[in-house]
């Protein structure tokens, strides 16, 4: 008989991703894009889509989250998410930037990661408070640890007993919160109480720097009781097992008012800290439960325990424990390609909209297509299906094996590094077959209930296009039909990662374009073609970005490293190492096992790419020609004001006069101002006026905050000898 063995994980997603472009599509008739100015040859009309459900699908009502979104029981695909859809498509196919990121730092808490375990060692630790509007936190140096076999004996507690494996459940344990312990402890009236104790020999001190106290009333350690949360149980030496588990936590050393010292803590780093602690979320992942519980001491001007880092004067971090969540050195956007940060104008944007800050200041641009409700036409009672449970979970953008782009290095690379970059845009794979699939226990706090619709289900829908170029029309059109793949399919909705929410669009009404749709489409490739691959063996078409979204757009045998599941939730830990000295990170969909590349047809040639060229010199000349009228405009705005000027200059040099000839002390400059009536050219004596306006203005100053005395040793006073000869060399 054969020895069963246990098969060895696989790492798997039900998503995958598509390269993040290293270039961007900016069109140059971005800034003449209007609602009320017609492009040449611009293209109105509207497109009529029917939309069949090819798994069972569901969007939540915005009233009961249980249901499907509806209104007076008509079902509907809501706008938002129709149009939320197809954008993400099109930013795909037309290389723009990755507009919608969530610019999130997140944290790490990792202790196989020599970069956790090297910056998160030598906390500190201190108290945390709020006076005077600032967050404040006193340091209060390197925590000692305490042994709860100390505090049993101290207090006649079993502590120790009940966090022993056997007695201990992680999941239902009541330690594994702060708070419990300081529950388990209230009686005792231990908290805010300082103890004296006494540092106890380190016997270890080459593996083990911790600095462990022992009660002592007649001890020179002053300080106060912590308590932290309980990960796991204690599991004892015995048996040849290796002892496991907390079984320590802190005392705060108490520090005198006089040596005591303090940090502000910035706003950023606060930020930082109550993004790691899921602060104020009610889905999961929830707000953590000890934050939830110290927040509110917090509220009541308590002070609350903390460890934290430092630099100098500068709190860089703080936790609610010693290995807390450390923030990455970059966020999600700084892991972006340049050309994903800037402010010029992308396709997408251009077609769709945008609301966004440009050098400071809020702009926006209403989008040129414009999407209805799709309306379900089955009849709502065949329709519906009844009341099911679904889990949902996904790592969140931190776990580098999935969304850090990985490869040549020994070590992973994650957002501590400098050159670290995300993968792409994150997309959810077809499922060829649904089947239903039931939560897994591990999985019951991420359970959902959902009503969804049934598979066969049937929405209409219109989408009204204003003043779109054919290319930009093709480009829609693209993004719509997959560039005209009847082998591709949309997905949508909630439930995605499980098969839910498989669509098939379909263009039933193409009405009052004066350009048909494979037109406009090559036209829209002819761009990308010239713009993104001019010079470049490959085209379009054959880039891995098209090619790993149509792949996932399209049914695939998938399995083994390519089967549309999570993994089990252990096994995220086993794929932040190394197996068999390989690095493990998610590869491209492509690359997966029996994973086969969707046929996209090519439709632009060498003549539509020089279509595309010469349409687009006759917007460079447009914006060549619009540039030089705006100088021209410039200049005679100038001419204008010079000449206003050249009208009052009698009136502005009395007004000078005036000013100064109460001023015995400027001689000088005096006389100067009645030397301009010397010159003869209008234009030298208008700039000369100009030169002793703004130095008059200096000497106003001066005079303001240093009197007149002494001004031959002013600096202010010396340039104004130097603008006097300057306007007598004007003269000349």
């Amino acid at each position: 008989m054969k020895e069963l063995t246990q098969t060895a994980p696989i790492l798997k997603a039900p998503f995958n991703f598509v390269p993040q472009n290293k270039k961007v599509f900016t069109p140059i008739w971005g800034k003449l894009v209007s609602h009320d100015v017609p492009f040449e040859n611009s293209q109105s009309g509207i497109l009529r889509l029917r939309i069949t459900a090819k798994s069972p699908i569901f969007i939540k009502d915005s009233k009961d989250a249980n249901k499907f979104f509806n209104h007076n029981a008509e079902y509907y695909l809501p706008a938002t998410s129709l149009k939320g859809m197809f954008r993400n498509v099109l930013e795909i196919m037309s290389f723009s930037k990755m507009n919608f990121i969530d610019d999130k730092t997140y944290s790490m808490r990792d202790l196989q990661n020599d970069d956790y375990t090297k910056k998160v060692k030598d906390a500190r630790c201190g108290w945390l408070y709020r006076r005077d509007g600032k967050l404040l936190i006193d340091d209060c140096g390197t925590p000692y640890r305490i042994s709860y076999e100390s505090l049993d004996r101290k207090f006649g507690t079993d502590l120790l007993t009940r966090l022993s494996e056997g007695k201990y459940d992680t999941k239902n344990s009541e330690f594994k919160h702060a708070r419990e312990k300081y529950s388990f402890f209230k009686e005792k009236n231990i908290e805010n109480k300082i103890f004296t104790f006494h540092l106890k020999e380190n016997k270890n001190a080459k593996v083990d720097n911790r600095k462990v106290v022992e009660f002592d009333d007649r001890g020179d350690i002053k300080g106060i009781l912590v308590f932290t949360g309980q990960p796991s149980a204690r599991r004892s030496k015995g048996d040849g097992r290796k002892a496991y588990g907390k079984i320590l936590d802190f005392v705060f050393r108490e520090v005198p008012e006089a040596s005591k010292k303090t940090f502000e803590v910035a706003n950023h780093v606060f930020e930082h800290f109550k993004f790691a602690y899921f602060h104020g979320k009610t889905t999961q992942p929830k707000e953590s439960k000890d934050w939830s519980f110290w927040k509110e001491e917090l509220k009541k001007g308590k002070k609350v325990p903390i460890f934290f880092h430092s630099d100098k004067d500068e709190i860089k971090s703080f936790g609610l424990s010693y290995l807390y969540k450390l923030p990455y050195a970059h966020s999600i956007r700084e892991a972006l390609h340049e050309v994903h940060k800037n402010d010029t104008l992308d396709l997408s944007e251009l077609i769709f909209g945008y609301s966004k800050k440009i050098a400071s200041k809020q702009n926006s641009l209403k989008g040129r297509v414009f999407f209805s409700h799709a309306k379900c036409i089955n009849r709502s009672g065949e329709s519906e299906l009844s009341e099911r449970k679904i889990a949902l979970s996904s790592p969140k953008a931190s776990y580098y094996p999935f969304y850090i782009k990985q490869g040549g290095t020994d070590k992973y690379r994650t957002l501590m590094d400098n050159n670290s970059k995300i993968i792409g845009q994150k997309r959810y794979p077809i499922h060829k077959h649904f089947t239903q699939k039931t939560p897994k226990s591990e999985s019951a706090n991420l359970e959902n209930s959902i009503t969804p619709l049934k598979e066969g289900s049937v929405f209409e829908c219109k989408v009204v296009v204003h003043n779109l170029l054919p290319l930009e029309l093709g480009a829609l059109l693209s993004a719509i039909t997959f560039h005209k793949n009847d082998q591709c399919f949309h997905n949508i909705g909630t439930g995605k990662p499980l098969g839910y929410g498989k669509i098939k669009v379909e263009i039933t009404g193409f009405e009052d374009f004066e350009q048909t749709q494979e037109e406009c489409m090559k036209m829209f490739e002819s761009a990308m073609n010239h713009e993104i691959f001019a010079g470049k063996s490959e085209k379009w078409h054959e880039s891995q970005e098209i090619k790993n979204l149509f792949a996932m757009a399209s049914e695939q045998e998938n399995s083994g490293n390519s089967e549309l599941e999570y993994m089990e939730l252990k096994n995220f830990a086993v794929f932040k190492t190394k197996k068999n000295g390989k690095l493990n990170y998610l590869k491209p969909y492509i690359k997966l096992d029996n994973i086969k590349e969707a046929k996209i047809e090519q439709m632009s040639d060498e003549a539509s790419i020089n279509d595309y060229i010469i349409f687009k010199q006759s917007y460079e000349e447009r914006e060549k020609i619009k540039a030089q009228k705006e100088e021209a405009l410039k200049a005679e705005a100038e001419l204008e004001a010079n000449t206003k000027d050249l009208d009052n200059i009698e009136k502005i040099i009395y007004g000078l006069k005036k000013e100064y000839k109460s001023e015995p002390d400027h001689t000088l400059l005096y006389k100067a101002i009645f030397d301009l009536n010397k010159f003869e050219v209008p234009e030298k004596k208008l700039e000369a006026l100009y030169r002793l306006k703004e130095m008059f203005e200096k000497e106003k100053k001066w005079k303001e905050n240093t009197g007149i005395k002494k001004p031959e040793k002013n600096k202010d006073y010396k340039r104004t000898l130097k603008i006097i000869d300057e306007i007598n060399r004007l003269k000349k």
